[in-house]
């Protein structure tokens, strides 16, 4: 067991050493304390593990029994080796999740190499370039590279590389998301502290979702258009930022689709890309030059700059009903029917796209000056007959 000392903060990555007499050093382990709402209630105490990184299976548990304590001083460490040292907050509720630093024996490890050029090749790939350290203190083994991104549930990951090699092509990455990267390197003796980190983005790519929740709104005012409705694809499926929006329409779905039929396509521009707010809104369009009283369908896909992602499956709408454009045409009288009183006509449905209610008919007298009253019915048939008329 180490024995130590201790002040207290929360689980960090900051030490300091002494070196003693015959080939031990004391270590002193700082963290920062945590927050009243990361403790979830009082700390009680801390606790620490220390394990020898080439034999694992050696590991000291201290219990730092003070719930204020920032640091504590590990005391009689050997200075050739290297400790993974854990630190664990504890409350009446239990642990806290681990913060982990390692200890490497600097007297005799490597410097830290530097990385030289990092570039975003595609939109799930990165190349990273590095030098040699400095100081080698002896021939470098191989070469740790560890990166972390800045999406979803980030969890750093490692890739550990031949000494013999300075370069290396980092895939399966998510596309647009910054990633840091850091490289340690490796002798006989233990590892390096790590290079300084470097940040950048993977290249766009398109999205990998559809729009959400597309709906279409006839308007009543308006019998020749739709109002489509929709909301932007989840946030880790627009792998860029999106530019614009595709509507694809055509007059009505046969057996689902619009295949083998006229499909337009309309393009919604987002009018500011770059902000968050218009990602989270309700976005809509409304789509014009349509006819009255039609069935359409409407699809919709986004696109960033590096192109056009899955669409969404169809859905439909009828426009609203709107008033007729034309007047009925081919009005006739029908010579047989015509008496004192009465009189029949026959007219044809116009050719507009409306689905017709019945027609008003008014009989205005000419040439009776008693009776200037018109005469007014309101029908369903074409064929009108008008009863009652003035002498």
């Amino acid at each position: 067991m180490h024995k130590g000392s201790s002040t207290g903060k929360r689980p960090g990555s900051k030490h300091s050493g002494q070196t003693l007499k015959g080939g031990l050093r004391n270590v002193t382990i700082r963290w920062q304390r945590l927050t009243k709402r990361q403790a979830r209630g009082e700390i009680t105490q801390y606790r620490m593990t220390v394990k020898d990184e080439d034999d694992p299976s050696k590991a000291d548990i201290i219990d730092i029994l003070d719930g204020n304590a920032t640091e504590y001083t590990l005391q009689g460490l050997e200075v050739h080796k290297s400790y993974i040292v854990s630190v664990i907050a504890l409350n009446t509720a239990g642990p806290s999740p681990p913060s982990f630093i390692r200890i490497v024996d600097k007297t005799q490890a490597p410097g830290p190499p530097s990385i030289t050029e990092a570039k975003n090749l595609t939109e799930s790939s990165i190349y990273i370039a590095w030098t040699a350290p400095s100081d080698p203190n002896g021939i470098i083994s191989n070469y740790v590279l560890s990166y972390i991104g800045n999406s979803g549930n980030p969890q750093w990951k490692t890739i550990t590389i031949e000494g013999s090699v300075h370069n290396y092509t980092v895939g399966d990455l998510l596309a647009y998301v910054q990633y840091e990267f850091k490289i340690q390197a490796k002798n006989e003796l233990g590892y390096s502290d790590n290079s300084k980190a470097v940040r950048l983005y993977t290249k766009e790519g398109v999205p990998s979702a559809a729009p959400r929740n597309l709906t279409l709104q006839s308007i009543p005012s308006n019998p020749t258009s739709l109002q489509a409705i929709w909301k932007a694809p989840c946030v880790e499926d627009r792998n860029g930022i999106i530019l614009k929006y595709k509507l694809s329409v055509c007059p009505s779905l046969s057996n689902g689709t619009c295949s083998g039929q006229d499909i337009t396509t309309v393009t919604y521009k987002v009018s500011d890309p770059q902000s968050l707010k218009s990602s989270r809104e309700w976005l809509s369009f409304e789509i014009s030059g349509l006819q009255p009283n039609s069935e359409y369908a409407v699809s919709a896909s986004a696109l960033t700059a590096a192109g056009e992602g899955p669409a969404t499956g169809y859905v439909s709408q009828r426009t609203s009903i709107g008033a007729p454009r034309d007047v009925p045409d081919d009005v006739k009288l029908v010579p047989s029917s015509i008496t004192d009183t009465e009189m029949t006509i026959r007219t044809h449905v116009p050719s507009y796209n409306v689905t017709s209610t019945g027609y008003e008919v008014i009989a205005v007298p000419q040439n009776n000056t008693l009776h200037c009253r018109p005469w007014k019915t309101h029908t369903t048939d074409s064929t009108i007959t008008i009863k009652n008329l003035w002498l």
